[in-house]
């Protein structure tokens, strides 16, 4: 005895031959129910790779600008641990290069950062840290001034926030610069069939 003939006692109808519909029913469910798992299952790869292409697209976007404001972030810690009060007070200045503004790009594109997943968090912070930086120069311009009082502890603070936004940028610029050159990768032959 097979197990098709639970579907069916024989194969030539007749008076004496039955089809088992129940069991046909049972078939064709099964069926419907896997054709319904395999479209909600393509759409939802589609959806995940157009976000994977999204993320890839501005992750090119963004790295660039996000390595020069590095670089431009590590030169002012470095004039504030030796504490050049003249290129210090210049970083705040737009002819000076402005260090602590967010570059354009990363500006225009804030709105969509949270397609970048885990280097959006990093650039966050990055972002984060640097207004807080730049809205203290008041008070490190006082600071760099020749026998101010608090001139320590202003500028520990100035170089913690920069400190934070630095080492949240080279996170970010790793992650970014990860995805940007992983190379792709082939599905399993079973997910081809399930996916499409």
């Amino acid at each position: 005895m097979s197990m098709l003939d639970g579907l069916s006692q024989c194969w030539w109808l007749s008076d004496t031959c039955s089809v088992n519909w129940d069991a046909w029913a049972a078939v064709g469910t099964f069926f419907a129910a896997f054709m319904a798992l395999r479209i909600s299952l393509a759409e939802q790869y589609r959806r995940r790779q157009e976000a994977v292409d999204r993320a890839l697209g501005l992750s090119t976007l963004l790295e660039p600008d996000i390595q020069d404001w590095l670089k431009g972030i590590r030169a002012l810690v470095n004039h504030v641990n030796a504490e050049h009060a003249q290129a210090i007070a210049d970083s705040f200045d737009p002819e000076g290069g402005d260090v602590l503004r967010v570059p354009t790009a990363i500006r225009e594109n804030l709105y969509r950062i949270h397609e970048l997943d885990e280097p959006a968090r990093e650039l966050s912070i990055a972002v984060a840290c640097a207004v807080a930086a730049k809205k203290m120069e008041p008070k490190v311009r006082e600071a760099l001034r020749e026998g101010s009082p608090d001139r320590e502890v202003v500028l520990n603070l100035f170089r913690n926030h920069l400190g934070e936004a630095g080492g949240a940028l080279l996170k970010a610029s790793n992650s970014l610069n990860k995805r940007i050159f992983l190379a792709p990768q082939r599905r399993p032959w079973w997910k081809r069939i399930l996916l499409g």
